[in-house]
Order: structure tokens, then sequence, then C-alpha cells
């Protein structure tokens, strides 16, 4: 096998969309996956447990450079929405991952939540960062363009 060098950060890119409004994401770190229950059940006095995962939703963390207000609007704006009691926004990512010598992947997370986000600055010359906990009941590859 040929030693193809792995793809980094800049081959991926995240988008959130909320309320029909799309917004690119400059992640600098972020983490994805299942949140699952593990199940074992003892039957009959067989010698091992028989073993299941069972797939709840899916839970990350973008950690995303600032360089304009659209991702702290659109989060402060869902708030607003949710103290009005109002139909709850429509809301999804789109993780997009270029693979070298590759086509580009596309993967989409569907019924999502966010979570308590964070604004911060960790010092005068730090940049201004975003954090976005999120969750969402579906995480799927969805047709890709090139």
């Amino acid at each position: 096998m040929a030693n193809v060098p792995t793809f980094s950060g800049k081959d991926s890119v995240f988008r959130l969309f909320s309320n029909g409004i799309e917004i690119v994401l400059l992640a600098k770190t972020w983490e994805l996956g299942p949140n699952c229950t593990n199940v074992n059940d003892g039957v009959n006095g067989e010698d091992r447990d028989r073993l299941q995962t069972i797939t709840n939703y899916y839970e990350g963390t973008l950690t995303c450079f600032q360089n304009d207000l659209k991702a702290l609007n659109a989060l402060l704006s869902n708030t607003a929405n949710n103290d009005a009691e109002a139909l709850p926004f429509d809301q999804a990512f789109v993780a997009s991952f270029k693979i070298i010598g590759g086509p580009k992947n596309n993967f989409i997370g569907k019924e999502m939540t966010i979570d308590n986000w964070r604004e911060n600055q960790g010092g005068r010359t730090e940049r201004v960062m975003l954090t976005i906990p999120f969750r969402c009941r579906y995480f799927d590859p969805i047709a890709s363009a090139g």
C-alpha cells in the first residue's frame, strides 16, 4: 500500500444551518461521536454475557474562531425563539471532508440541539473562540458533488 498522507484540518469544513440560515464555522478543534447504552445480558448460565450497543444519539463539540458574529447571533436568536415558546428552529450541521487524492465526502447531523455554548477569550492577544456543544438524533453520509 502506498504511503498516502492522512487528511488534516484544512481538509474539513463545518456548516451550521439554523432557521434556514447557513453559517460556515471556522472550527479549530472538534469532536463527534455516538452516545451509546452498553447492554450485557447473562443468559441461562452461558459462560459470557450477550453484548449489545444501542446508539441513543450523536454528540459533539466544535470550538470555532470568530471572524464575525453570525454564529453568536444565530445562537442568541435560537435562545430567544425558545424563550418565546415558539416552534423550535430546524437545525442541522454538515461536515465536509476532502480526502487527499480523492473525493469530498459530506455528512449531515439532523434533528440537532445546541447545548451550553460558550464564547471565550484566553487573553489580550488570543483569538476569541466560540465553543458549541451539540447533540443530534442522526448523523448520516449525504450525496457529494465532486
